[in-house]
């Protein structure tokens, strides 16, 4: 059986934690199918990518994968604005790489937190208990509900 690998390009190092959610995800769809995922690290590059389109050309030369997932932060544009913002780059990437005739993966995604990615997550109570080194804790969180998440201003 092949595996299935994804790569995550994403705007900073802190957003390399989507990593195993979009791997849960994944196996939510491909429950027999091995996954392997990695993050595109390229700011650690001796001349990083300076746009989108370039981060989209060396992340698939450096991780080749099945499936792209594209990171962008809303921050204060619409989710429209970002996934037309990936669009554009994929298409500008799609035509410097057919130059060279290397094929971007056959499937990309765009992946767009409307808030902080910290909303995402802040939902894992056993998490967030993990990640503060007490997972036997008892005390009660004071969570927002999940549908308000991302319509709080700053979630964390």
């Amino acid at each position: 059986m092949s595996r299935l690998r994804f790569t995550l390009i994403t705007d900073g190092s802190s957003d390399k934690t989507l990593i195993p959610v979009i791997h849960w995800l994944l196996r939510q769809h491909y429950p027999d199918q091995p996954i392997d995922g990695e993050w595109a690290d390229l700011a650690r590059l001796p001349s990083p990518p300076e746009n989108l389109a370039q981060k989209i050309i060396r992340g698939c030369q450096l991780h080749p994968c099945d499936i792209l997932f594209i990171h962008r932060d809303a921050e204060r544009a619409l989710r429209d604005v970002r996934v037309a913002e990936i669009q554009r780059a994929v298409g500008d990437a799609q035509a410097v790489l057919a130059e060279s005739q290397q094929p971007l993966p056959c499937y990309y995604a765009c992946v767009i937190p409307v808030r902080m990615l910290e909303a995402w997550l802040l939902f894992d109570i056993e998490g967030i208990r993990k990640a503060s080194a007490n997972p036997s804790g008892e005390i009660a969180l004071q969570l927002p509900p999940l549908n308000r998440l991302e319509s709080l201003p700053d979630p964390k």
